[in-house]
C-alpha cells in the first residue's frame, strides 16, 4: 500500500459526498495502491451513516467511529490505522482535482523523500476561485544535509502563505511515527503549522511536487472561521508560536543558521498576534507578559511598518497605553 488519505468527519453531511467522490474518481483504476480512512469524529448527523454506506460499497475505504475529540485526535487515529507508506489528509468540506492522478507515481520515484508539498486553489461555496497558491519552489528536492539549498526552501517557507498546511503535504508515515510526530489536541486552530514545524525540526526531507490538486472549500461555521472563537484561536496561536520557539531554541538536528531564521519568523509571528490581541479588550495582557517573560521570548519588529510602529510605540509606552491607541484608531477607521 503506498497511500492513505485520512478524512476526519464531523457535521459535513452537506459536502462529503463531494469530497469522497472526488477521490474515487480521480484515482480511478489505482485502488490497490491506496486507503481512504473515513474517522467519524462522533458527528450527531448523517455523517456515519454515509461513511459506512462507503465502506460497504468500497473494499480499500476503512471507517472508524469514534466519541467527539476534534479533528487532531481524528487524524492521529487515522494515523494509527494507516497501512500505507505515505499519509495525507483531506478535510472532510474539501474535495481533489485530476492532478492527483499523478501522486502516486512521483511517490514511488523519489521514495527518499519524506514529504511532498504541492499547490491547492481556495474556492467560495459557488465554485469562484478566490486564490491560488501555488508551491514554494517546484520539482525541487530539499535536504538538511545541503545546508545552502535548505536555507533557500526555510526562506520560501517562511514566506508563503498557507504553506504549512497539512492536507497540501503527503507525509512519509515512519518518519512521522519514529519522530512521534502527532497532532496536538490541545491546539484548535494552528495545529497544521504546529506539526509542520516540527517536521522540520526533526530533519525531513522535502520535495515540491509540480502538481496542483486540492481544492479549500471557504465556508460559513468551519472552525477557523468563527467568529465567536476568535479570541481563544488568538490564544492558540500564542501558546503555539511559544512552544514552536521554545523547541527551535532546544533543536540540536538542524545547523544553527537555520534554527536562527525560523526563530525570527515565528517571533515576528508572535508580534503579528500581539498586534491583534491587543484590539479586544478582553485580551490578557498580563499573562502574555508574564508567558514572554517566563520563556525569554523577545518580540521583534517584521515585515509590515505599521507592526513595526504598534511596537515602537508599545516599547514607549507600554501595553495598556498602546492598546487604548490602536482600539481608537481600529475604531475611527471604522
Amino acid at each position: 500500500m503506498v497511500l492513505s488519505i485520512i478524512i476526519p468527519v464531523y457535521k459535513v453531511e452537506k459536502y462529503l459526498h463531494k469530497c469522497v467522490n472526488s477521490i474515487l474518481q480521480v484515482l480511478s483504476g489505482q485502488e490497490k495502491l491506496y486507503e481512504i480512512i473515513l474517522v467519524n469524529d462522533g458527528s450527531p448527523d448523517n455523517c456515519g451513516k454515509i461513511c459506512d454506506e462507503y465502506k460497504k460499497n468500497h473494499k480499500h475505504i476503512n471507517v472508524i467511529h469514534q466519541k467527539n475529540s476534534g479533528p487532531s485526535v481524528a487524524r492521529n487515529t487515522g494515523l494509527e490505522n494507516a497501512t500505507g507508506n505515505f499519509v495525507t489528509f483531506i478535510d472532510s468540506d474539501d474535495w481533489v482535482d485530476a492532478d492527483m492522478a499523478k501522486l502516486i507515481p512521483l511517490i514511488q520515484e523519489h521514495p527518499d523523500v519524506d514529504v511532498f508539498i504541492n499547490s491547492f486553489q481556495k474556492l467560495d461555496e459557488g465554485g469562484t476561485v478566490v486564490a491560488t497558491h501555488d508551491e514554494i519552489i517546484p520539482n525541487e528536492t530539499f535536504s538538511p544535509q545541503d545546508t545552502k539549498n535548505y536555507m533557500r526552501f526555510l526562506k520560501s517557507v517562511c514566506t508563503t502563505k498557507f504553506w504549512g498546511t497539512v492536507w497540501r503535504q503527503v507525509f512519509k508515515k515512519d518518519f512521522i511515527i519514529e519522530n512521534g510526530l502527532y497532532f496536538d489536541p490541545s491546539i484548535v486552530c494552528g495545529e497544521d503549522e504546529h506539526l509542520t514545524i516540527r517536521t522540520i525540526l526533526s530533519g525531513a526531507t522535502y520535495r515540491c511536487l509540480g502538481l496542483n490538486f486540492n481544492r479549500y472549500l471557504i465556508r460559513e461555521g468551519s472552525i477557523c472561521n468563527d467568529n465567536t472563537r476568535k479570541l481563544k484561536n488568538m490564544y492558540d496561536g500564542i501558546n503555539c508560536y511559544t512552544d514552536l520557539i521554545n523547541l527551535i531554541n532546544k533543536n540540536t538536528t538542524l545547523p544553527k543558521l537555520h534554527l536562527m531564521h525560523l526563530q525570527k519568523h515565528f517571533r515576528s509571528q508572535l508580534t503579528s498576534i500581539l498586534i491583534q490581541c491587543l484590539l479586544i479588550p478582553e485580551f490578557d495582557i498580563k499573562s502574555f507578559k508574564d508567558k514572554m517573560k517566563q520563556n525569554n521570548i523577545k518580540l521583534r519588529f517584521t515585515g509590515s511598518w505599521k507592526t513595526n510602529l504598534a511596537i515602537l510605540h508599545l516599547k514607549t509606552f507600554g501595553y495598556k497605553w498602546t492598546a487604548k491607541v490602536l482600539r481608537k484608531l481600529f475604531k475611527n477607521k471604522k
